[in-house]
């Protein structure tokens, strides 16, 4: 793999996240604003009807278990492998400020920071290039070792005895 390719994946990758995440805003938001007049009622089926309602093209899947309640949604371009996993929360009545600022951070704190971080790097083509030449040098040391532990003998019975770690 060359530079142009290492570099046009990490692009790519970046230009996904930023989709992914966009993606994962939007849904969230929906899913918030048909949960806001449920705060201080008891969670039910009810709440998984409102965000089908909300979000007609995707399925959405009550789930109550281990103490949680849960909404799963996938569908439309969200493969189930990778549904979205929302927490209403551990007791039975829902509270509304703690599903937005404490159950769900992951949507409405890591999201926007993953998505600023995607676009920051996307913007910024000599951080691109710098990771790429360190993906280079690190395959090309991967091929030293490689080569090097073929022509000594006992290299990997050493490598245990001094515990080294390495990985490849």
């Amino acid at each position: 793999m060359d530079k142009k390719q290492i570099t046009d994946e990490l692009v790519d990758n970046a230009k996904n996240l930023i989709e992914d995440e966009e993606k994962n805003i939007s849904i969230f938001d929906a899913v918030s604003k048909a949960l806001e007049n449920f705060d201080g009622k008891k969670i039910t089926r009810r709440m998984e009807t409102a965000v089908k309602n909300a979000l007609s093209d995707y399925t959405v899947y009550y789930e109550k278990e281990y103490g949680m309640y849960r909404l799963f949604i996938w569908g439309k371009d969200i493969d189930y492998n990778r549904r979205l996993s929302v927490l209403l929360g551990y007791d039975e009545t829902f509270c509304y400020y703690k599903f937005k600022n404490e159950h769900n951070t992951c949507y409405t704190e890591g999201a926007p920071k993953r998505l600023a971080e995607a676009k920051s790097f996307i913007a910024n083509p000599e951080k691109i290039d710098r990771i790429a030449e360190t993906i280079i040098a690190y395959k090309k040391s991967q091929e030293e070792i490689r080569r090097v532990s073929d022509e000594i003998p006992g290299f990997y019975d050493v490598k245990e005895k001094l515990q080294i770690k390495i990985a490849y």
